[in-house]
């Protein structure tokens, strides 16, 4: 449902035509729908139209923006 809404939503912008031809992947591969709502639900802010498509498509981006708690770190600000 999110990938839906992120879809008719970039769908309807100006530049969307651009942005389709740079995001380029198969907008209906479940993998990359997984992780355009994964990262959409965790905040990814696009800059232009279905960029989420484009960033889950690279291989060379990370699929989880979940931040992550350094162990260490959270045990020194109890001391």
């Amino acid at each position: 449902m999110i990938v839906h809404a992120l879809h008719l939503h970039d769908d309807q912008l100006e530049n969307a035509k651009q942005g389709k031809d740079w995001a380029g992947p198969d907008f209906y591969n479940p993998k990359i729908q997984a992780c355009v709502a994964r990262v959409t639900a965790q905040g990814l802010t696009e800059e232009y139209p279905f960029q989420s498509w484009n960033y889950c498509s690279d291989p060379q981006t990370k699929k989880d923006l979940t931040p992550r708690r350094n162990y260490l770190h959270w045990l020194w600000d109890w001391v």
